[in-house]
C-alpha cells in the first residue's frame, strides 16, 4: 500500500478499534458459553476465542476456517495452518509491491531525464540566438 493509503487504513482501524474489541469480547464470551453448554461427547466444533490484540488477529488462522459452512475433509492447507507460509506469502506480496514501485520509479526517472533534456535544449537555443548580447542575471543584485 502507498503511504497515504496505509495512513488512512491505520486511522480507520484506530477509529474502529473500540467497536472491534467490543465485538471480539462478545464473540469470546459466546465461545465460552458454547463450550460450557456443549454436552459431553458432542463432536460439533466450537470456535476458538479470538485474540484481543488487533495485531494478533491478523495471524489467527481460525478466522479463515469455514467449519460452519462445510465440513473440512483432508489436510488443512499449509497457508492456513503454518504461520511461516503466511509470512512467506506476505513477503512475496511485499516483494511484488517493491518491484512495482521500482518500475514506477524507472518511468519517473525516464520522464525527468526527457524533461531535463528538453529544458537544456531550450536554454542552448536561447544562448545561441542571443549570442553577443550581454546578459547578466544578477545585474540588479546588490551585495
Amino acid at each position: 500500500l502507498g503511504t497515504k493509503l496505509h495512513q488512512a487504513t491505520q486511522k480507520t482501524i484506530s477509529k474502529r478499534a473500540p467497536a472491534l474489541l467490543k465485538a471480539i469480547n462478545k464473540f469470546n464470551s459466546h465461545c465460552a458459553n458454547l463450550e460450557r453448554l456443549r454436552p459431553p461427547g458432542c463432536s460439533i466444533p466450537i470456535p476458538h476465542p479470538l485474540p484481543t490484540k488487533l495485531s494478533l488477529l491478523r495471524e489467527d488462522a481460525s478466522l479463515h476456517e469455514d467449519v460452519w459452512l462445510t465440513p473440512s475433509e483432508g489436510e488443512i492447507p499449509r497457508w492456513l495452518d503454518d504461520a511461516d507460509v503466511r509470512d512467506g506469502i506476505r513477503a512475496l506480496h511485499t516483494f511484488d509491491r517493491c518491484q512495482e514501485e521500482a518500475r514506477r520509479l524507472h518511468i519517473e526517472r525516464r520522464n525527468l531525464t526527457e524533461w531535463l533534456s528538453h529544458e537544456l535544449t531550450v536554454v542552448e537555443r536561447a544562448m545561441e540566438t542571443n549570442e553577443g548580447r550581454h546578459f547578466s542575471p544578477c545585474r540588479n543584485f546588490k551585495t
